[in-house]
């Protein structure tokens, strides 16, 4: 009996500790978000004459789309390894 209630914590622990690597890894793409535009604003403020009205919008859009590819690796790559712990004897 301790041993099974043993097993059933371990596989939740398992579950919510791949929902915070999860959840951390989206709130990594967003924070790194919010920092690339503080860092724009910054230096538009420094560089008041110059605009970047093609580069900024590229910029965020293609580190938007570079978060996306590694959120989607890391969230097959923690899935399969899950899945793998998941079905072993």
């Amino acid at each position: 009996l301790f041993v099974w209630i043993l097993d059933i914590i371990g596989n939740i622990a398992k579950v919510i500790s791949l929902s915070f690597r999860l959840t951390g890894n989206m709130m990594s793409g967003t924070i790194l978000l919010w920092m690339l535009v503080a860092w724009m604003n910054l230096l538009t403020m420094k560089l008041a004459s110059i605009d970047f009205p093609i580069l900024f919008p590229l910029v965020v859009v293609l580190q938007g789309l570079l978060v996306a590819v590694i959120q989607a690796f890391v969230f097959a790559l923690l899935t399969a390894i899950f899945i793998k712990v998941a079905t072993e004897d």
